[in-house]
């Protein structure tokens, strides 16, 4: 629509001969709809009907697993092209149905066999979780054997901060592409994360991000490890800045357990408290708090307006800040 178009001379004089002749010669010229629109002339109604049937009871097949075992049943004589079937899939709106790849969709219906307990920790080691699977390829061991592995993943339940951006990240995938509705892939990309210990480096190691299937424009989920496009995760930006007592004391502290740099800490402090108390976000967002934190105190008096112990007030805090970590909101510098 709206590109160039072009017609030949003859063309030209054969409309208009047969418009004069016509009494009518707008009709005569409108576009006029075929026949035999919005029907499929090679789809017979018995394969329609095949088709809608062996869908109903497989949904999960793909189409040209569909189309093959349709071609066994009528014969490949006189069977359509796999291109016409396909038509007629995404024309009758039989799109193939997937399982959820991961999250509460998948772990949290029970089957009425076990029971489904939740649990919470406070602080690191206190709860483990240990899950094993055999791999899908064999290794050849020191004695010349070929055995099949048993993986084994342990992960510590504090560190939960990763599943609860897998379920921000599911609830981005189900909506689709927010800017022409189609389906999103997985398209995560890398983070190099600082301020956290080695052995949680694996859980802030990547950001999940999507990618549209037909526009390929970018949708990212909102997070909770990660303050915008800050190299430090989220938890360390909102910690280090909740100073407590002197700046050179509370430095000490905050560099020796995680290498932020003094001058990083007072660019972090500015920020809290001269940018974002004049954002849009937090001018929207603090009608919600009574009374209304000390924004001179920024981010210490905004964690402590969240109940709890210090863990949920910080958790809180992060999953109040969700909507800032995406978008243009907040034009938060690296570092």
């Amino acid at each position: 629509m709206g590109g160039e178009i072009r017609f030949g001379v003859s063309t030209l004089e054969r409309w208009l001969a047969r418009a004069r002749q016509s009494p009518d010669p707008a009709a005569f010229l409108a576009t006029v709809p075929r026949l035999d629109a919005g029907s499929v002339r090679v789809i017979s109604e018995p394969l329609a009907q095949a088709i809608r049937t062996q869908y109903a009871d497989r949904p999960k097949w793909n189409i040209q697993l569909h189309y093959d075992n349709l071609r066994l049943v009528f014969g490949a004589n006189e069977f359509p092209s796999y291109a016409t079937v396909l038509r007629f899939f995404r024309a009758q709106g039989l799109w193939r149905v997937r399982d959820p790849r991961g999250g509460p969709q998948r772990t949290a219906v029970p089957d009425g066999t076990r029971e489904v307990r939740s649990f919470e920790a406070t602080h690191v080691g206190a709860l483990f979780h240990l899950d094993g699977h055999q791999g899908s390829l064999k290794v050849l061991n020191r004695q010349g054997e070929w055995i099949t592995p048993i993986a084994l993943g342990v992960i510590d339940d504090h560190s939960r901060l990763q599943e609860f951006d897998a379920e921000l990240a599911q609830e981005t995938l189900a909506k689709g592409c927010p800017h022409c509705g189609e389906k999103l892939h997985r398209a995560y990309y890398p983070r190099k994360p600082r301020g956290i210990p080695d052995d949680l480096w694996q859980a802030f190691s990547f950001r999940f991000s999507f990618c549209c299937s037909r526009c390929r424009r970018r949708s990212t989920s909102e997070s909770m490890r990660f303050l915008g496009r800050k190299v430090y995760v989220g938890l360390v930006v909102v910690l280090a800045s909740c100073c407590r007592g002197r700046i050179h004391a509370w430095f000490s502290r905050v560099s020796a357990s995680t290498g932020v740099s003094l001058r990083t800490l007072h660019r972090w402090r500015s920020f809290w408290r001269k940018t974002f108390p004049s954002t849009s976000f937090w001018r929207e967002a603090r009608g919600r708090f009574m009374p209304l934190p000390d924004p001179a105190a920024f981010p210490l008096s905004l964690c402590q307006s969240f109940g709890g112990s210090d863990t949920e007030q910080t958790v809180a805090c992060l999953r109040f800040l969700k909507p800032i970590t995406i978008g243009p909101m907040i034009m938060i510098s690296e570092g």
